[in-house]
């Protein structure tokens, strides 16, 4: 019986490291396309908050090392990703002569608003 879990904790591993992957590849694709236009930011920084909701389950309550990891790996590519999409959002003034990125903690409190609340920055 413990083989079949240690066999399931490494396909557990192995599948959230594939998908860690696909934060990976939305980074690069922004990279290229030097845009985030068509990437949702409520998706980004929720699956942040859940991801560290669950590392801190995995890491308190049923301690277990192959979630910690997948969280940790997970959280790593979410953090570019997200990083990426601030650099490349299509903010309203970007062409604009003087422009300056809004700080970190306005973008954040942006994107977490309901649209029809926040406004465009």
């Amino acid at each position: 019986m413990e083989i079949a879990t240690d066999i399931l904790r490494w396909i557990v591993l192995v599948a959230s490291v594939a998908d860690s992957y696909k934060y990976k590849f939305l980074t690069n694709k922004i990279s290229k396309l030097k845009s985030s236009r068509e990437v949702s930011r409520k998706f980004i920084n929720i699956s942040i908050i859940y991801r560290v909701l669950l590392l801190m389950y995995s890491f308190y309550v049923i301690e277990d090392w192959m979630i910690t990891w997948s969280c940790i790996i997970a959280l790593y590519t979410l953090a570019e990703a997200f990083w990426v999409v601030y650099l490349h959002y299509p903010y309203k003034r970007r062409k604009l002569k003087g422009f300056k990125r809004p700080p970190l903690h306005v973008y954040i409190w942006n994107s977490l608003l309901p649209n029809n609340i926040r406004k465009r920055l």
